[in-house]
């Protein structure tokens, strides 16, 4: 069993259902159902497929969190490729980077990160196309400014209005589980970040432990706020989309709208790292009150909180469980205090040895 076999199981019997929410701020979004999210990744595959991406290949990402990313993820893995999504803060110098290191053929690019490529001389990776790939509309100026781009710089654009009767002659090649489905890229933190190859069977059984650990079913509603680049914003969206969960996606870490989006949208769950709860915990008390003691879970993530933090964070949600997670990107997640050891053990940590 792979993460695609299971997805497209939930698509066999949930296909209406909304799988995905992308918040825009000032109470707009855009949604998609499980069965539009496969068809549209199984176009942008077969583009990729007659562009001539292989199996094994290793296809960037350079965008942000959104339902376009999420796209582009599921439609490489349906060509046995492999995917390693990028911080959208990266410099051109670090896309250099990453795509050499991973020789890869294509990076897919959204039209923000597109237009940091502007002001630079070369814009790409030798060796490397760049494909467009948004489905926003852009305002005058932005589409004035991608235009020179793009009469600069060798790119291509996927075209969004495609029908799904041209996926007649798709055919996805098959996938074992020891094949390398997502390269995440370490902090670089001593020295130049390394990429750490994942294979199907190990991100499907991260997604199976997590399901089971924060004891998901389909009636919960979870946030995302953390980057797929980032092993436990990747594990969150996979678990979701392999559970038949919906997953609202949101770029901003701002307390208000963290709090807005659990009440308007009725989360119940979070992944977050200790930045997204000291932030929470310096804003309105009341309202932060409110909108944790909603949820069923949240997790500190990446990171941990002083003794007095932690303390504060329980007497905002004193029912609602948390859960203090710790794993390298090698491992996705070593270790878990469960929420009911976390009021006895709650200063406990995991040595780095």
């Amino acid at each position: 069993m792979t993460v695609l076999d299971k997805i497209e199981q939930i698509v066999s019997e949930i296909s209406h259902e909304i799988g995905l929410i992308q918040y825009h701020g000032s109470g707009h979004h855009t949604e998609i159902s499980y069965q539009q999210l496969w068809e549209q990744s199984k176009l942008l595959a077969h583009h990729l497929q007659k562009r001539g991406l292989q199996p094994g290949q290793f296809v960037g990402i350079f965008m942000q969190r959104s339902i376009e990313h999420v796209i582009s993820m599921l439609a490489i893995l349906m060509n046995g490729a492999a995917f390693f999504s990028l911080n959208p803060r990266y410099t051109p110098t670090q896309l250099d980077f990453t795509a050499r290191l991973c020789q890869s053929p294509f990076i897919i690019i959204d039209s923000n990160s597109l237009l940091k490529l502007a002001n630079i001389e070369s814009g790409q990776p030798e060796n490397c196309s760049l494909i467009h790939y948004d489905r926003k509309p852009m305002n005058p100026v932005h589409q004035s400014l991608l235009a020179k781009i793009k009469n600069r710089i060798k790119i291509e654009s996927f075209p969004v209005d495609k029908e799904s009767s041209e996926l007649s002659d798709f055919v996805s090649p098959s996938i074992i589980g020891s094949d390398v489905a997502v390269t995440l890229f370490t902090s670089g933190s001593t020295g130049k970040p390394k990429g750490v190859m994942i294979t199907h069977q190990d991100l499907y059984n991260r997604v199976v432990s997590e399901c089971r650990d924060f004891r998901l079913d389909r009636s919960d509603i979870l946030l995302n706020l953390l980057p797929f680049s980032f092993d436990v914003g990747l594990n969150q969206l996979y678990t979701a989309l392999t559970s038949g969960i919906k997953l609202v996606i949101c770029n901003s870490w701002l307390p208000k709208d963290i709090c807005q989006l659990i009440q308007n949208y009725h989360i119940t769950g979070i992944s977050g790292v200790p930045a997204i709860w000291i932030e929470l915990m310096d804003y309105n008390e009341s309202e932060v009150r409110t909108s944790l003691n909603q949820l069923r879970y949240f997790t500190i993530s990446g990171g941990d909180l002083s003794e007095s933090q932690l303390k504060q964070l329980r007497s905002m949600a004193p029912a609602t469980n948390i859960y203090k997670t710790y794993g390298q990107t090698e491992a996705f997640r070593g270790g878990i205090l469960m929420p009911e050891d976390f009021d006895l053990k709650m200063t406990s940590r995991i040595n780095r040895g």
